[in-house]
């Protein structure tokens, strides 16, 4: 040490952590007929505080559902499949922040379409009515045919009765 004193009292002031914002690496479904079981996943550059992500993430058709952390990676999981044949808007709002209070840079917005219903669908539905029906069908006839055996087993019984009756007033 040489010995010189500052003249003032000198202090000076920094922050530690993370000041980067934080990027989007990738986000799907992105392409049209997307399946309607699909789920909807955001890929993060880094890890995000999450009640502001989930909390500022909109979904257009308004769906119900869970989300879910896998690493930096959000996933929207849906209650029950998507409508056929209908556009969804997904928007992130750059209020969304990396666990250190660092927002995103803008905002996000992307659109999907999900699948057309397949006539073949249709066709199962179809399928599936003709089967209830023929069962019911065949049902039914069992029960007619249930009742005139013991309809018939009843009038034979009585018949029987009467006969054998009048056979006994003979022989006296």
């Amino acid at each position: 040490m040489i010995g010189n004193i500052i003249g003032e009292d000198f202090s000076w002031s920094f922050r530690t952590g993370d000041f980067t914002v934080p990027d989007i690496i990738s986000y799907s479904p992105t392409d049209d007929g997307v399946a309607v079981d699909t789920q909807v996943s955001i890929v993060f550059s880094e890890p995000m505080n999450k009640s502001r992500v989930e909390n500022n993430l909109i979904i257009t058709p308004d769906i119900d559902g869970e989300f879910q952390w896998r690493g930096n990676t959000l996933v929207f999981l849906p209650d029950k499949n998507l409508k056929y044949d209908t556009k969804y808007t997904i928007t992130l709002s750059s209020d969304a922040a990396d666990k250190w209070g660092n927002p995103l840079a803008n905002d996000l917005s992307w659109e999907f379409v999900t699948e057309k219903k397949s006539s073949d669908d249709d066709q199962s539905i179809g399928y599936n009515i003709v089967l209830i029906i023929g069962i019911i069908v065949i049902v039914i006839i069992l029960i007619v045919i249930i009742i005139s055996v013991i309809l018939r087993k009843r009038r034979e019984s009585s018949t029987g009765d009467v006969i054998q009756e009048q056979d006994e007033t003979l022989e006296e």
